[in-house]
Order: structure tokens, then sequence, then C-alpha cells
């Protein structure tokens, strides 16, 4: 995406995030921790090849900015409905991979009789065995007693109504419009290039030739920047819009990392065009003192 060089896109990953092997809802800790999820599902987690899990990490940690990203993640991995050996496996996975900082990682403990009984051996060896910190969590009200429900899924009896499919739309409409942005910087930048490389002409026509020419394709880019900012702005609404469900779902922090992408990517546009601009405003004023001079020369020739 548009700051983090993860070049997977969720196009990539989408046939994971079905799964629900682990999903990133735009929920955060009280310390303002990105939180990744690895839900309860009723698919296999020792299904999950290698290089898909890590495929999937590195999409999920390129999910939040730079600035969070960069601060660590909190994890949450539930397995109420599953058994110790399962959670040790997801442990044991992220230990051997993860491509950020973990700050701490929340256990939701299998909840069934016998996975009871053989808790107190398990949460000694999770607190032993691993770098980062494990917290083991016996039910959801635990976990509230750490993190909000506000930042939470309703299956962890939070508030984030989180819609998976609705949100893989959003994320591929935004990558699609941070893909834009990067191809309006790089052609602005190649133009820039063109423009400080060429040759001033020698005669008038030829100078007017390409006064005119440059203000055309100037004209161009510009139309390019402002559909690519009008796209963005209109991409912002639409995210923000509420649904017909619930009135509230545009705070949701599902739509907030959304969100927060395109208003980052909509800076960049306009600093791209702020640059672009201050340099257009020289490169004329030197093709106006050159044609200047060519009128100059041209009544002294006659």
């Amino acid at each position: 995406m548009e700051e983090n060089s993860c070049s997977l896109c969720v196009q990539d990953v989408a046939h994971l995030l079905q799964n629900k092997y682990a999903v990133i809802t735009g929920g955060k800790t009280l310390d303002g921790y990105p939180i990744i999820t690895f839900p309860d599902s009723s698919v296999e987690f020792l299904n999950l090849a290698e290089d898909e899990f890590r495929k999937l990490m590195l999409f999920l940690t390129s999910v939040p900015s730079m600035q969070d990203a960069d601060r660590g993640f909190v994890l949450i991995i539930d397995r109420r409905n599953d058994k110790w050996s399962s959670v040790k496996t997801i442990l044991l996975r992220i230990a051997g991979f993860f491509p950020a900082l973990i700050q701490l990682v929340f256990v939701l403990r299998p909840a069934g009789f016998l996975q009871k009984a053989i808790s107190g051996v398990s949460n000694k060896f999770f607190k032993e065995e691993f770098k980062f910190k494990v917290i083991v969590c016996t039910s959801v009200e635990e976990l509230h007693s750490h993190i909000d429900i506000s930042q939470l899924t309703n299956d962890l009896a939070g508030t984030i109504a989180y819609d998976l499919n609705d949100w893989i739309q959003q994320r591929t409409a935004v990558e699609r419009f941070s893909a834009n942005t990067k191809e309006i910087s790089v052609t602005l930048q190649d133009m820039i290039e063109q423009l400080q490389a060429s040759v001033l002409p020698n005669d008038v026509p030829t100078t007017v030739a390409f006064i005119e020419e440059h203000t055309k394709e100037h004209h161009e880019l510009k139309d390019d920047i402002r559909s690519a900012i009008r796209h963005g702005e209109t991409l912002l609404s639409c995210i923000r819009r509420p649904s017909v469900e619930d009135a509230s779902l545009d705070l949701c922090p599902d739509k907030l990392v959304n969100v927060a992408a395109v208003e980052r990517l909509l800076v960049q546009l306009e600093e791209t065009e702020k640059n672009f601009d201050s340099f257009w405003d020289e490169h004329m004023k030197k093709l106006q003192q050159c044609l200047e001079l060519r009128h100059f020369e041209q009544d002294f020739k006659e």
C-alpha cells in the first residue's frame, strides 16, 4: 500500500481472509497498538501452508499506517472452542515468523472441560516458552478489562460490526486509488525531468510552439491530478457513508483504517500537485524569458 513496502494486495490474500485464519479490523488497544485477531473459526489452522501464513501476516501488518505498524501489534488468539494444542500451534507459527514487533498476545483459552483441566500446565508453558508476553484470558469479559469493547468485533462481544466482504471491497478500492496516485506521481516526476532536460529553442516560432506544447501537457496532467483527487474524495465519502442497518458504522474502526489510508493518499496528491505547480511557475517564467529574448534577437536582426 501507500506507505508500507509490502507489495501484496487484498486480492492476493482474499481466500485466506475468507477462511478467517486471521483478520485486521482497525481496532486498537488503549495504547494505540493495532490489533490482529485469529478468530475461533472452524477452519483448521494446521491446514495453512507456511508460505500462505507468511503472505497473510505480511499483508495484515501492511494495512495500518507505517507509523502505527512501527509501534508494534497486539494479537488476539481466540480458541474457546478448540484445544490447547491448537493454541500452541498458532503461537509457534507466530514465534517462527511475524514481520513486525509484537507488543502483547492475548489468548482466549479453550473452554472444554478437559481443556480446563490442563490449563494450569499450558499457562505455565506459554509464559515461559515465548519471547513475547502472553496473557491467557478465561473469558471475553476478562479480555474486556484489557481492550475496550469498541475496538473488538461482535464475536468477541465487541461493538465493531465487521463485515469481511465489505472490508475487502473497500480495501480493493483503496488499493486501486493508491496505484492511481503512484502512477500520477511517477508521471509528474518524469515530466519534470523531461522539461528540465529540454533545450530552449533558438527562434520565435519554435519557442511559441514549445510553450504551447508544454502548456497542453501541463493542462492534461493537472486534469489527471484533479480527477484523481475527485476520485479520492468520492471514495472517502462512500467509505464514510453509514449503512442502512447502523447509522454509526461510519465511525467504526474497520472503516476508519480505510478512511485514514485514503486521507493520507489525498494529502500526498495535494502535496504532489503543490510541488508540480511550483516547478511549473518557474519553468513558464524561464520559457517566457526565452520568448522575450528571441523576440529581441529577431527585432535586432530586422
